[in-house]
């Protein structure tokens, strides 16, 4: 993808976040796109320099919504990095992405629990937070996940066909 186009996608990622997304609570969990696209994207990219829009796009959550600035930039980025990397063949498996989410997730919930706990001390934040909002913010980054990878998937097979 060029420079213009991750530019509009992380725009639209962080209208959708912050002005859309933020307003709804399902289960308790406030439903994001962006572990999801951060995924899809890391899956498509043909360079490695996607990695620096999870940074960017961590840091922006963590101003927004975080505590504790950096957590979520370094959490982005270990995704990204992770699922770039493991994904050597560029084969755009839907299962892998969703491994990859899957574990995206449960990696960043339990490390916002574990730096949140350590900064605030509240065990009843550690319980809570951790056995329902896990499930529910699965749940809804799969559905996400599942919706982000179908739209890119078409637009990536249209221009396939468009040379041929």
């Amino acid at each position: 993808m060029r420079g213009f186009k991750i530019v509009i996608l992380f725009l639209a990622n962080l209208l959708i976040d912050l002005v859309i997304l933020s307003k709804y609570q399902i289960f308790g969990v406030v439903p994001s796109i962006t572990i999801p696209l951060i995924v899809v994207l890391s899956m498509f990219s043909n360079r490695e320099n996607i990695v620096y829009y999870a940074v960017i796009q961590g840091m922006f959550q963590d101003v927004a919504f975080g505590k504790i600035l950096g957590v979520s930039a370094l959490i982005f980025y270990l995704i990204s990095y992770y699922t770039y990397e493991t994904d050597i063949k560029k084969n755009f498996n839907l299962w892998y992405g969703l491994s990859c989410t899957f574990l995206g997730v449960i990696f960043s919930k339990i490390s916002h629990v574990v730096v949140g706990y350590l900064f605030d001390k509240s065990m009843s934040l550690l319980m809570s937070s951790l056995i329902y909002g896990l499930i529910a913010q699965v749940i809804i980054s799969v559905i996400i996940y599942i919706i982000i990878y179908f739209i890119f998937y078409y637009f990536r097979k249209k221009r396939l066909r468009n040379y041929i």
